[in-house]
């Protein structure tokens, strides 16, 4: 590679940078700018200067090992602008003017801004995000509604500070107006944190923000501003495909998905569902001893469309194996296709089972969780891998077939009065001897959680998950869901498990 033009190495760099975008899709590690090399046919000496290029014009955030990084919100405007630039007149540049002034643009209320919203400002800052708060960016003689609107206009994310005093007030109220007219087709703008609130306040108020996944600042500024850098940085990706806008919609563009319609609609049917199964009116019968029930309802099922390729879906059930077990049966009918796992058919009840229906909404039922007087238990580690696992595959197997996200994901336990929920595996140790939840009742529902994009591996569905994860957590006695680490990644091999 020639040293002296500097248009080579931009040409280099650009192609690295966009090494790092794939690899960001992919995975949650950063990725090494050697192995990214190698892919792209580079050698080791033009790798390395790409990188230190990528790295002084704040293209990439590094870590303390050597050459790597992970591609960051400047990074993607710099390869967004250079797609559009090529796909008007067949050039790449590298440099251009950033299609964003700021990363985030952060709303709040005048009262959270001393405890919340500068010392996250400086956080985000910190890492290396340009962010857009009045502190900032207000001076003396500003109009300070011609400032929040270039603001609002000129910022890739917008960071909602939801509080009691925020629920009330006019001008963040406005803020978040603006930036909810900005997610059209599938884009997301808002992240929220809440602040002193829970959902029940949030959804008194706002219906859009509570069918929201949120960070809560219970855990301190340090976990709120980590999980909203992971939040950006694994979305700013899809974002950054959004096609410039012409003026006019396209044709093929849907509306963006209505989650809290979708939310109330999962939760009514998840509920009826499940008593239907437990009191033996499901589409199977199931052997006793307590069931797990998972719903995924895509947004398909609000607006009733069929899925196109459901003939396609239907000659494939090998996709959508029963929890814990293998296709044994199929059975394709009116209401949908109706797999299990019992190798005398059908006819006889079944250990686990799946049905989908032709929206692509998808119902697994697990049963014989805990049986008979001597083994009146459950481990809670083996129910949450159960949910990780099957929740990952089938919204993977699912969307193979144009079944697209948003996909609202419910979890209950039924018939399970009088089991105990074991905090740890058993393994070598006596069951009497785990500590455990008593659980008292017998529909024991976990709540809903919305997947907003198919997940790549098991670690991203568990960390939507989390709600899920912790409310069975504190039905086993635990404060928290076990099996994190303290940067939120769920590190138990669900291999070894189910």
């Amino acid at each position: 590679m020639p040293s002296s033009p500097a248009s080579a190495i931009d040409t280099l760099a650009l192609m690295l940078l966009g090494a790092f975008k794939q690899h960001d899709v992919r995975s949650s590690e950063p990725a090494f700018a050697d192995h990214l090399a190698a892919e792209l046919g580079l050698g080791q000496q033009d790798a390395e200067r790409a990188f230190r290029y990528l790295v002084e014009k704040g293209l990439l955030d590094t870590f303390r090992l050597r050459h790597a990084g992970r591609i960051n919100a400047r990074g993607h405007d710099v390869l967004l602008v250079s797609e559009r630039q090529q796909t008007k007149n067949g050039t790449a540049p590298v440099e251009g003017k950033n299609a964003m002034e700021w990363d985030v643009f952060i709303s709040h209320a005048s009262e959270d801004k001393a405890d919340v919203a500068l010392p996250l400002a400086e956080r985000l800052r910190a890492e290396g995000l340009r962010v857009w708060l009045d502190s900032f960016e207000l001076t003396v003689g500003d109009s300070l509604r011609q400032s929040i609107e270039r603001g609002l206009a000129g910022s890739r994310f917008g960071i909602v500070i939801i509080s009691p005093e925020f629920l009330q007030k006019h001008w963040p109220q406005a803020e978040l107006d603006g930036l909810a007219a900005r997610e059209t087709a599938g884009v997301k703008v808002i992240l929220p944190v809440w602040h002193r609130v829970n959902e029940a306040a949030v959804r008194a108020q706002s219906p859009m923000l509570a069918g929201r996944l949120a960070v809560t600042t219970d855990k301190g500024g340090e976990h709120v501003a980590s999980e909203l850098m992971r939040a950006i940085r694994r979305d700013a990706s899809q974002n950054a495909r959004a096609p410039e806008s012409s003026g006019a919609p396209a044709a093929s563009a849907a509306p963006p998905a209505d989650l809290p319609r979708l939310g109330e609609i999962a939760k009514t049917f998840h509920s009826e569902q499940t008593e239907l199964i437990a009191t033996g009116q499901g589409p199977s019968a199931v052997l006793d001893g307590g069931m797990l029930v998972l719903h995924i309802l895509p947004y398909a099922f609000v607006e009733g469309r069929a899925v196109a390729a459901y003939d396609e879906l239907a000659r494939q059930p090998e996709l959508f194996p029963p929890m814990k077990g293998t296709v044994q049966d199929v059975q394709i009918g009116y209401n949908g296709v109706l797999i299990g796992s019992n190798a005398q058919g059908l006819g006889v009840p079944q250990r686990a089972y799946v049905k989908i229906d032709r929206t692509g909404a998808i119902e697994a039922v697990i049963s014989s969780l805990a049986t008979g007087q001597s083994t009146r238990w459950v481990e809670l580690p083996y129910v949450q891998a159960l949910v990780i696992r099957y929740v990952t595959d089938y919204v993977r197997a699912v969307s193979r077939f144009s079944v697209a996200p948003p996909f609202a994901v419910s979890v209950s336990l039924a018939n399970m009065q009088g089991v105990r929920l074991l905090q740890d595996f058993k393994g070598s140790a006596f069951a009497e001897d785990i500590p455990f939840g008593q659980l008292n009742q017998d529909r024991l529902p976990f709540g809903q959680v919305v997947l907003e994009a198919v997940p790549p591996d098991y670690r991203a569905t568990a960390r939507v998950l989390k709600p899920i994860l912790t409310h069975l957590a504190n039905a086993a006695g635990l404060a928290a869901p076990p099996n994190f680490d303290e940067d939120g990644n769920y590190k138990l091999d669900l291999r070894s498990y189910t």
